[in-house]
């Protein structure tokens, strides 16, 4: 596993350079003006007011570097510090946001919270293609639950190990939507750093950590 996150902490590099730049050239100006002062003509001074001006900009520009310069050292250290805290969610068990679920053993597994009781509902579970493998219907009260599916298809037809999806339509008695949330569970098994957020692997699962709701001992 490449600790690309980590490794962040070595590039601090572009601000650094700008910043030596820019201190090279306002060493460049003063010296210039130095000569200059020292060589004007008493009869057709320098305008010192421009002069001045000049030195407010460079000294502007000096503080901008500056500033990207902390903020860039920021991030970094941020990223890191997000990489290290990932590394110790292997092992572990989560649940995160999210609808689809892995099929493995005749088994998937769903956590899904209803708002308000949904006597009207339809669960609903579609292959990674999107088809619809599975639908039935389902009176759900208000709450947090837990949903197991066998794996088989409106049939009884056993269905091949694999990614699933679930979606609930609830209706109360009425008929009026309920909103319903679903969330995932599993063990991380390995952490992803090369992209700007960790990502968290359970089986076939890619996970953004920013989705995680819950950890629990492997």
């Amino acid at each position: 596993m490449e600790l690309s996150g980590l490794g962040a902490l070595s590039g601090i590099g572009t601000a650094v350079s700008d910043r030596k730049t820019i201190a090279g050239n306002f060493d460049t100006f003063l010296q210039l003006l130095t000569t200059q002062l020292k060589n004007q003509s008493p009869l057709d001074p320098l305008d010192t007011n421009e002069f001045t001006n000049q030195l407010v900009q460079f000294s502007s520009v000096e503080q901008a570097i500056k500033t990207n310069e902390q903020l860039e050292l920021l991030t970094r250290l941020s990223a890191a510090n997000m990489a290290t805290a990932a590394v110790s969610y292997i092992g572990k068990t989560i649940t995160a946001d999210g609808s689809t679920s892995e099929l493995k053993n005749g088994e998937a597994t769903w956590i899904y919270k209803v708002e308000n009781d949904a006597p009207k509902s339809t669960l609903i579970v579609r292959d990674e293609t999107g088809k619809t493998v599975s639908a039935q219907e389902a009176s759900l009260q208000a709450g947090t639950h837990t949903l197991s599916w066998d794996g088989k298809d409106g049939f009884g037809n056993p269905l091949p190990d694999g990614k699933y999806s679930l979606e609930i339509v609830a209706k109360d008695k009425n008929g009026s939507a309920v909103r319903v949330t679903t969330s995932v569970a599993g063990r991380v098994d390995s952490i992803d750093l090369s992209g700007d957020e960790p990502i968290l692997q359970v089986g076939n699962k890619n996970i953004k950590l920013s989705t995680v709701k819950y950890i629990g001992q492997g």
